[in-house]
């Protein structure tokens, strides 16, 4: 009752106390205890202001954070014409410390609506109702956290927040009503430093610690950005049942500022260290799958907005650091974003659609780094199961010292189809996309650089589509087309080069459409070297190590799926270079004109133009050495039912290959680089072949194709061949050629017309009849047919022939063998027969050409000479005449009429020598060998096969000499059953009338064998290969040893005749002259062989000839051209052996003196049935018969001897003298026919001047200094003979001896047997 005591003052102060007490206590701890119970947050409200009505000191805390509010006062419009809403909460200053993350999530998220029905967010109807009433306006907010980077430094985060203003709406539609809040700061301040860990007392009471501040003046600034920020949410319409529709941010001054980046980026680094390893031992293991619920939670549930717009305006951005210092401005950024969610067939479907754009970018730290974009756009849209993307970027430019991206405009445009079920786990793009609308990618001037690599285009364009992505190459279901213009790319980090070009083109074209595959090459050019090479082996994965059977299975998976569905195939290359580089940087340089290729199952077309290969010693090396030139070919496969391919190659114009030692040698480098890269990229299997399938090759050249070889040192050759054509397939082989043309140094050596090679299978037994007749053991065997039509063979005058084939073009031959040369391990198969028939051969030695000019001049001397005197006989008539009605004529007029006839006579004289081959060609010949209608025919046999039956059989052959104890080796050892058969046979001495050898109809048959003894260290000789360029000079070992023929051959003959005589000596000395050049002399320095030994060394066997009719004319006269005085030699039916030391002639002999009188035809010895053997003894310093122990020695491997003695291989083998016996005898035979002589006085005196004539002394032919040739004069067989015994025994001998022809008177003697031996 105390209360009514007191008065009216004391009643009101005491009111006033417990309205105080209520407000300043029980209302913030009831607030307190509400926040509590119903947000589970602590918080503490210091006091409240009954003046300003505003809450003090209030503090909240979480787990995370602790927030503490300086002042929370409200302001109504009915109270303050200055507030904007109907109720207004001020707040002056927040401030916010982040508690370092302890207790932030660190697990990994979980999966709680797995199998629960995802419930939609709506929009609360208080937002709609309070937002435009209510306001909210806070001064300053401040914001401090801190995460450690090591035990005693962090990285500190402040934040401060100005003039903070939530505003609100709402907007009223037909039957709906929406809310919106728009969120405004003018200034949003943040600031990244590395600094001191905070302590405990500065933990206790984090708001009054000095790290709060944002500007503490400690620590080291690292980042620092400042921006206006603006919030607009439009929240969905009431009762709609969605969440939000609408939410935009705007950011305007947009100011960034990062300093001491190194040294930010080494600390935040070792933050993400320390996080991970925190995180590593608590967090699970989690999968793709819940994270796609995530985000699919996220969008069902409606808690994302349904249009969502987020734009800068002007920025700028400052970084520094020790060594850079820039600013960078951005003009805008903007992003808008739409998320629908819509029913269909009962199931939720999202519609997302976006679109970025990006203003001008400038960016440059310093001289050597930059970025820059005038334009940037991006738009995404995904709706039901199709993806599109939209990518517009123009001028860009990125540069970081050796690296750079600038290109002028890029646009990319995709529409994909995804699977209705995206998988879970793992998730992986190429699961989730089903299909490919269309893709599209547009760029023009590109310009790419990574360090020394460098790359750049014009333009590109690349569009592609497809049905489905799991059949990519099994189906017609893909759609790609590609268009690049001027690629160029470069590389300046390779030795080899300054500056490399791997791959540049002008124009690229790929198209894949409707089964169809087309592509295009405009202008490119190619480069490889060994760096290139290398970089990209390292790059490149290599090969898998599979099983066979595996591999075999995914092999033919791959043949029957990839490319399967393809129908035709046209690709286009013009105007290719290509270059490639060896270690060694020998250089081969490819151009290619035009490539045409078109292909489908069935046919494959290839057209090739002006394709050339030329190879250098060095990249920039201007000298070219041509390899390949081809101007046109062509390439047709055709495949038939029954799966028999047939390849065709057609060469339409001239084309030439070149070969040297360095370009064989660049070549081999070449194999062996393509065999190194097969093996790196070619996994491990078996490889299997259709066995069911054939296939056939065809190769022809409609014109002439040459071969230019530089061979070891200085000479070159030359391989023409016109229009010829070659078939293969199967066991078949069939080669046809017009003509062959052979040159050595610019100089036609051979040539071949209508040359045709096949081979003939095993059945069709071509031989089989020859094989019966040489009683071989196998009946039948494959065979070689070839057939030419004329071949030609001509050795110019004073070429030297011997040194370019013999030395170099041999020699070049066995280096290739050398390189190329393997061990094989295959057991010897026989060989096939070989059938070779030539319809004419024409084998010439040329003459001098200053000598056949010289009897052409002498010829046309006579003749003029006999043309003027016919000239002068009738000038001189003439005059005669003019006397007669002249009688007082001069004679000065006369000598002026002569001396007009002599001038005319010179004059006619030298026109005719000018025009004297203008009708006729010059004769080139020395010796003309002429052979027509030839049959070669050899044959193997298993009873002549093999290396021991061999030396069986050469021991057959040659029995006579002796085998060594320890056996001998071939290097060369072969035999063959042959067959020779000859139609015409001739051999002419310049223009003479008489040919020297003219035979009919010649057969050979028999056994010939040839061997080569293995050479022993001495008797191999070195020859050095010059290969140019890097490569030192090769060497070849080659022997010494002479191959040498074992026979046992038959010969029939209808007609042979041979001529000699002293008149033709000199041409026969100029022949072995030109046979020096031809034949190569042994490189042993012993003294030459006589032609007699060579024959003993080389030839060995038996040879019976069988003569129908066997001539020897021996010329009497000294002029060659003269056919009328010679003796005639004539043998009919003889028959001829030739063994070893034995010449057996059998057959009836006569001989005929021919003369220009009536004794022509005059047959003056007639032997009938005579036998005629020579018997040779070869004395020699050993066994004359050894020619096995002949070992020839190099000339820089002589052994050196006690005494100054010539080294002579042949020591023991050269005869030094012959022994002969010569026996001649007669038989008795029923034929009335005996021997007989005819003599007259006019034949013996004839007689007597050939005597004469073979006794002279035949002049030197080119011998002496001046023609280089000081070798000593070979001495005749005649001199060679020491005993020559002649045994003769006629069974009855008629002589008659006339006076004259036309008197038959004189003397006659009829006797019996006669019988004479001499003792010398």
């Amino acid at each position: 009752m105390w209360l009514f005591t007191l008065d009216v003052a004391e009643t009101a102060a005491l009111i006033f106390i417990i309205a105080y007490l209520i407000f300043n206590w029980m209302i913030p701890c009831l607030m307190t205890w509400f926040i509590k119970y119903k947000y589970k947050l602590s918080i503490t409200i210091g006091r409240i202001s009954l003046l300003y009505m505003s809450l003090r000191e209030v503090s909240i805390k979480t787990n995370e954070f602790s927030i503490l509010i300086d002042k929370v006062s409200c302001r109504s419009s009915l109270f303050n014409k200055h507030a904007p809403k109907l109720l207004t909460v001020n707040i002056s200053t927040v401030k916010i410390y982040y508690r370092n993350g302890k207790h932030s999530s660190s697990t990994p998220p979980s999966n709680k609506l797995v199998g629960k029905e995802r419930k939609k967010l709506k929009a609360p109807d208080v937002i709609s109702n309070l937002v435009q009433f209510l306001g909210i306006y806070i001064t300053e907010v401040n914001l401090w956290g801190w995460e450690m980077v090591d035990e005693t430094k962090g990285l500190h985060l402040n934040t401060k927040v100005s003039d903070i203003s939530v505003d609100g709406c709402t907007t009223v539609g037909e039957a709906t009503i929406a809310a919106c809040i728009v969120f405004k700061s003018k200034k949003f301040e943040c600031q990244v430093t590395e600094n001191w860990l905070p302590n405990e007392y500065e933990l206790s009471d984090p708001f009054n610690s000095p790290f709060f501040k944002v500007y503490s003046g400690s620590g080291i600034k690292h980042l620092h950005w400042t921006f206006d920020f603006r919030l607009n949410i439009i929240f969905s319409p009431r009762n709609s049942g969605e969440f939000m529709d609408n939410c935009g941010i705007e950011i305007e001054n947009l100011f960034i500022a990062w300093e001491h980046r190194d040294r930010f980026m080494a600390s935040f680094r070792k933050l993400m260290d320390r996080r991970s390893q925190n995180t590593e031992a608590k967090k699970e293991e989690t999968h793709s799958s819940i994270w796609i619920e995530k985000v699919e939670d996220l969008i069902f549930t409606q808690s994302i907005p349904k249009e969502v717009k987020f734009r800068i305006f002007e920025t700028q951005c400052e970084i520094s650091d020790d060594n850079t210092d820039f600013v960078s401005n951005v003009s805008g950024f903007s992003f808008t974003s739409k998320c629908l969610v819509s029913p269909i067939n009962g199931v939720d479907m999202v519609t997302f659609e976006s679109q970025l754009d990006l203003g001008l970018i400038r960016i440059e730290p310093d001289r050597h780094q930059s970025f820059s974009v005038d334009q940037f756009s991006n738009y995404f849209r995904l709706a039901r199961h199709t993806m599109t993307v939209d990518l517009d970027i123009s001028n860009l430019a990125l540069k970081s010292y050796q690296k750079s991206l600038v290109f002028d405009k890029s646009r990319f445009k995709s529409n994909l189809g995804l699977v209705q079920q995206f998988p879970r786990d793992p998730f992986k793009l190429n699961s989730v996309l089903q299909s490919v609308d269309k893709v599209t990618f547009e760029s023009s001037q590109l310009h790419i650089q990574y360090n020394e690599k460098k790359g750049s285009f014009a333009s590109a364009y690349i569009e592609m589509s497809c049905k489905d992505l799991n059949h990519v190459w099994s189906e017609d279901n893909c759609s790609i087309e590609v268009v690049i213009k001027n690629l160029v790319t470069e590389m300046d980090f390779c030795e080899e080069v300054r500056v490399l070009r791997p791959i540049c083109f002008e124009l690229l074209g790929f198209h894949l459409k409707e089964e169809h595959i087309g592509a295009k090459l405009c202008g490119s050019s190619f480069q490889w070297v060994p760096t290139l090479e290398i970089l990209l082996f390292s790059i490149l994965p290599a090969p898998s190590m599979k099983s066979k059977s595996k591999t075999s299975s995914n092999k033919e998976k791959k043949e029957k799926s990839m490319f399967g569905f393809l129908k035709g195939v046209n690709i286009e290359i013009f105007d290719s270079k290509m270059l490639y580089m060896a270690e060694n940087k020998l250089c081969f340089n490819v151009d290619l004109g035009v490539l045409h290729a078109t292909s489908d199952h069935k046919r494959r077309d290839v057209v090739i133009e002006r394709f050339e290969v030329f190879s250098s010693s060095d990249f920039s090396d201007c000298t070219l050495n041509p390899l390949f030139n081809i101007p046109k070919c062509g390439y047709k496969s055709s495949t038939s039912e029954t799966l028999h391919t047939a390849h065709e190659v057609v060469l339409h114009k001239n084309t030439a290959i070149f070969w040297s030692p360095l370009l064989h040698k660049q070549l081999m480098q070449f194999v062996e680089r393509l065999k190194i890269g097969r093996k790196r990229f070619k996994s491990k299997g078996t490889n299997h072949k259709d066995t069911t399938a054939s296939s056939s090759f065809c190769i022809k050249l409609k014109k002439n194709f040459t071969l230019t070889g530089k061979l070891a040192k200085y000479h070159a050759f030359e391989l023409i061949t016109d229009d010829w054509k070659i078939d293969k397939g199967g066991d078949s082989f069939e080669w046809k050629c017009k003509a062959v043309r052979l040159k050595f140094d610019g100089l036609q050596v051979g040539q071949i017309d209508k040359f045709n090679m096949a081979k003939v299978p095993k059945g069709v037994g071509l031989t089989r009849q020859y094989r019966a007749a040489g009683q071989l053991i196998q009946a039948e065997n494959g065979s070689w047919h070839v057939d030419i039509g004329k071949l030609y063979l001509t050795f110019p005058f004073s070429y030297n022939f011997a040194s370019a084939f013999n030395e170099e073009f041999v020699t070049c031959f066995k280096w290739i063998k050398k390189q190329h040369k393997k061990p094989s391990t295959d057991p010897p198969v026989l060989w096939n027969d070989l059938l070779i028939r030539f319809h004419a051969v024409r084998i010439e030695v040329g003459d001098d050409p200053f000598e056949v000019k010289l009897r052409d001049n002498y010829e046309l001397l006579e003749d003029e000479y006999f043309e003027s005197q016919k000239r002068l006989q009738v000038l001189d008539n003439k005059i005669n005449q003019l006397y007669r009605t002249n009688l007082l004529m001069s004679s000065s007029k006369v000598d002026e009429l002569r001396k007009q006839l002599q001038e005319k006579s010179a004059s006619i004289y030298i026109q005719r020598s000018r025009k004297l081959y203008q009708n006729h060609l010059q004769r080139t010949h020395l010796l003309l060998w002429e052979l027509e209608e030839i049959q070669f025919v050899t044959m193997a046999d298993p009873s002549m096969f093999g290396p021991e039956k061999l030396k069986v059989l050469i021991q057959e052959l040659d029995s006579d000499s002796p085998w060594p104890i320890e056996g001998l080796e071939f290097s060369t050892l072969w035999s063959r059953y042959v067959r020779f058969q000859v139609h015409k046979w001739k051999v002419q001495l310049r223009d003479f009338p008489q040919p020297l050898m003219d035979s009919k109809d010649i057969l050979f048959w028999g056994k010939l064998a040839a061997g080569e003894v293995e050479a022993h260290k001495r008797a191999l000789r070195t020859c050095e290969v010059e290969i140019g360029g890097p490569f030192d000079i090769d060497s070849v070992e080659r022997s010494l040893n002479s191959l040498k023929w074992y026979f046992d051959l038959n010969c029939d003959v209808t007609s042979l005749s041979v001529a000699f005589g002293p008149c033709w000596e000199p041409v026969l000395a100029q022949c072995n002259l030109s046979f020096e050049n031809i034949f190569p002399a042994s490189k042993d320095p012993s003294r030459p062989l006589p032609f007699w030994d060579k024959i003993r060394l080389l030839f060995h066997g038996r040879l019976c000839i069988a003569v129908t009719t066997l001539t020897h004319l021996l010329h009497a006269s000294l002029n060659p051209y003269n056919t009328t005085e010679e003796m005639e030699v004539t043998w009919t039916d003889v028959a001829i052996a030739w063994t070893n030391g034995k010449i057996l002639f059998d057959g009836d002999l006569d001989i005929y003196v021919r003369t220009a009188s009536k004794y022509d035809d005059c047959r003056m010895i007639h032997l009938p049935c005579i036998r005629l053997t020579f018997k040779l003894n070869w004395v020699c310093l050993a066994d004359g018969n050894d020619h096995h122990a002949v070992q020839p020695c190099a000339p820089d491997k002589l052994p050196e001897y006690s005494s100054n003695q010539e080294h002579d291989s042949y020591r023991a083998f050269r005869s030094q003298h012959l022994n002969m016996n010569i026996s001649l005898d007669t038989k008795s035979t029923r034929s009335p026919s005996y021997p007989k002589a005819i003599l007259y006085g006019s034949t013996l005196r004839w007689f007597e001047n050939l005597k004469l004539i073979l006794s002279g002394t035949t002049r030197p032919t080119r011998r002496g200094v001046l023609f280089r040739n000081t070798r000593p004069k070979k001495i005749p067989i005649s001199r060679h003979y020491k005993k020559i015994r002649l045994s003769i025994s006629l069974n009855r001998f008629h002589v008659c001896y006339w006076v004259s022809f036309s008197m038959q008177s004189g003397i006659e003697i009829n006797n019996g047997k006669i019988s004479s031996c001499s003792g010398k």
